[in-house]
């Protein structure tokens, strides 16, 4: 994952969002040293939500055998 600061941003906004765009590459943008954002493409992110939520949905059927078996 590429890094910039958010002055690298501003100044070359278009540059970086095409490279989300068109190499789906994320990129994380840190401001005063701190990361605050990763910037991804719709479809990345669409995807990392819907394993996260089959994940949820995973460990929540564990619980329940879990729980059944106690």
């Amino acid at each position: 994952m590429h890094e910039i600061t958010i002055v690298e941003l501003r100044n070359n906004l278009r540059k970086h969002l095409e490279g989300v765009y068109f190499r789906s590459q994320p990129l994380a943008v840190h401001r005063y040293g701190d990361q605050q954002v990763v910037l991804v493409r719709r479809d990345q992110y669409e995807r990392l939500e819907r394993d996260y939520q089959a994940v949820l949905r995973e460990l929540a059927a564990l619980q329940q055998r879990l729980d059944a078996k106690s």
